[in-house]
């Protein structure tokens, strides 16, 4: 799914009950979509935890679940 598909998606799902969504909470948007999207590393196929984005399209290190 496309990332700005995503988000469209998210914002249908909580708006109006939760007004505008603050930059954490798209972050934590882009998080969650990037790690549904890429769960594997290279040739290896799927790994026990999906890679995180890069830090240049979200803070995730912020947003991590442990």
């Amino acid at each position: 799914m496309k990332l700005s598909k995503y988000i469209r998606d998210m914002l249908h799902k909580t708006w109006p009950r939760d007004g505008i969504p603050d930059e954490e909470i798209v972050e934590e948007w882009i998080v969650e979509w990037y790690r549904g999207e890429f769960k594997e590393v290279g040739c290896d196929g799927p790994v026990a935890k999906p890679r995180m984005p890069p830090s240049w399209l979200a803070q995730w290190r912020i947003n991590e679940k442990v």
